[in-house]
C-alpha cells in the first residue's frame, strides 16, 4: 500500500509476541462489552498485556529484530553497498542499546563505582581458568598453515576484493580438511558458528568480517586436536570422537567464552562498517594468528593490540556477531512460552 512503513520483523519471534499482546490488549474491551469478561478481569489482563509489550519494548530486541529484518531485505534485493553499511551501522547500533538492558544492574554499578567502564574485557595474559595448554609445539605449526594461507591468497595493501576473501576461505577449508573439520557455507546471515567438526559460515553480507571468525575458529580448534594428538601419541586423524570433544571442552570452549571480545575486536580491526576487508586485511589477519598462536600455546587470555575503534566494538559483549542472533532466539522463545501461557489462561 503506498505510504505503508514497511514492518521488517513481520513473522520474527519477538514481533510475534509484539503483535499477540496488542490484540490480547485490544480484544479486552470487546469481551467486557460483550458480557464475556469481567470488567475487573477485562482491564486486568489489558494491562498486563501493555506492561509484556512494555518489557519488549524496553529491551530494544524488537528494534534489532526490525533493522535485521532490514539488511536481510536489502541484501536479498540487492541494495547498494552504501545501503549495507547503513544498515549494518543501524543493527550495531540498535544491538548495542538492547545489549544496556542486560547487563546485571548490580555488576555495573559496582563497575561504575569503582572507576570501571560499562564493560569488561579479560585481560591480556591472564590464564583461562580450565584450559589446557596447547604449547608452541602444537600452536606453532597450525599457526604456520594458516599465515601461509592468508599470504598466498590477500594481497599485502591495496584492494582487497570478495573474490580474495573467497580464495582464502577455500584455503582455510582445506586446511580444515587435515583436521576432520568441515567449513560450509550456510547458516544465518552475518553469522559464523563453529561446533568440534564443523564451522557454519554465512558470507552474504559482511562476508570478510565473517572469514575472519573463520580464521579464528579453525585456529583455535585445529589447535587444540594437534594438541590433543601430541598428548595421546597418535596422528590427529586416529583420534577418537570422545578425544575430539575432549579436547573441544578442555580449549576451545573455554578460550573462546573468555576470548569472545578480542575475536571481535581482531575481526573489526581487519574489516570495514559493512564487513568489507581493509587494505590491511592481511596484516590484521596474520597478527591475530600471532596473538592466537601466543595464547593458545600458554592458555591464556590474547592479546588485541588494535584501534580504540575495534577494541570499543569488541567491547560490547554478547549482543554482536554469533551471539545476537542466539541471545535474540533466547529471549523470542522465552516471549513465545510467555504467549503460549496466556492462551492456555484464556
Amino acid at each position: 500500500m503506498s505510504g505503508e512503513v514497511r514492518n521488517y520483523a513481520e513473522g520474527g519471534t519477538v514481533d510475534n509476541a509484539v503483535q499477540y499482546w496488542k490484540g490480547v490488549a485490544e480484544n479486552q474491551d470487546r469481551l467486557v462489552a460483550q458480557g464475556k469478561r469481567n470488567p475487573y478481569v477485562g482491564a486486568a489482563c489489558k494491562t498486563g498485556a501493555q506492561i509484556m509489550n512494555g518489557f519488549i519494548a524496553i529491551s530494544g530486541l524488537h528494534e534489532v529484530e526490525k533493522s535485521s529484518g532490514k539488511l536481510g531485505w536489502d541484501v536479498g534485493s540487492g541494495a547498494s553497498n552504501t545501503q549495507i553499511a547503513k544498515d549494518t551501522g543501524m543493527l550495531l547500533f540498535d544491538s548495542t542499546m538492547a545489549g544496556l538492558t542486560f547487563l546485571p544492574a548490580g555488576k555495573v554499578l559496582q563497575g561504575v563505582k569503582g572507576g570501571k567502564g560499562l564493560y569488561t574485557t579479560a585481560k591480556a595474559g591472564e590464564a583461562i581458568t580450565g584450559m589446557v595448554k596447547a604449547g608452541k609445539g602444537a600452536a606453532a605449526p597450525v599457526a604456520g598453515e594458516i599465515t601461509a594461507a592468508i599470504e598466498k591468497t590477500i594481497p599485502q595493501g591495496g584492494k582487497v576484493t570478495a573474490e580474495h576473501s573467497k580464495a582464502l576461505l577455500s584455503e582455510l577449508t582445506d586446511i580444515g580438511k587435515k583436521y576432520g573439520i568441515t567449513i560450509q557455507e550456510g547458516g544465518k546471515v552475518g553469522e559464523s558458528v563453529g561446533s568440534m567438526n564443523k564451522i557454519l559460515v554465512n558470507t552474504k553480507a559482511g562476508g570478510s568480517h565473517e572469514i575472519t571468525h573463520v580464521v579464528q575458529q579453525l585456529q583455535t580448534r585445529a589447535t587444540a586436536l594437534e594438541a590433543q594428538a601430541q598428548k595421546l601419541g597418535k596422528p590427529v586423524k586416529d583420534l577418537t570422537a570422545v578425544e575430539r570433544q575432549g579436547a573441544f571442552q578442555n580449549m576451545v570452549k573455554p578460550f573462546e567464552e573468555v576470548a569472545y571480545n578480542q575475536h571481535e575486536m581482531w575481526a573489526k580491526e581487519a574489516t570495514k562498517l559493512g564487513g568489507g576487508a581493509k587494505s590491511s586485511y592481511a596484516d590484521a589477519l596474520k597478527r591475530n594468528v600471532a596473538s592466537f598462536e601466543e595464547a593458545l600455546s600458554g592458555g591464556n587470555v590474547p592479546s588485541a593490540e588494535v584501534s580504540g575503534l575495534s577494541r570499543a566494538y569488541g567491547e560490547v559483549p554478547n549482543i554482536l556477531g554469533r551471539s545476537q542472533g542466539e541471545n535474540l532466539s533466547n529471549v523470542g522463545q522465552i516471549q513465545l512460552r510467555s504467549v503460549n501461557y496466556a492462551r492456555e489462561q484464556q
